[in-house]
């Protein structure tokens, strides 16, 4: 129990981040590669918003995955 604990824990952290900080946003623009091929090495504000959905998914899919393993 405690080892699935840590991953929830570390799994919303990475989930907050996504969400919560531009810097974060554009360190993972720069892991995707995509600056590579593109004109615009900016990402979009289409980037920005998909990434703070996916930060909320990722933090209520933690959450949930935090309760069911708890029972």
């Amino acid at each position: 129990m405690g080892l699935k604990l840590i991953i929830n824990i570390l799994l919303f952290i990475y989930g907050w981040c996504g969400f919560r900080y531009e810097r974060m946003q554009r360190f993972q623009f720069l892991l995707s590669f995509k600056w590579i091929w593109t004109n615009d090495t900016e990402p979009s504000d289409f980037y920005f918003f998909m990434c703070k959905v996916s930060g909320i998914l990722t933090m209520a899919f933690s959450v949930a995955i935090g309760i069911m393993s708890l029972r």
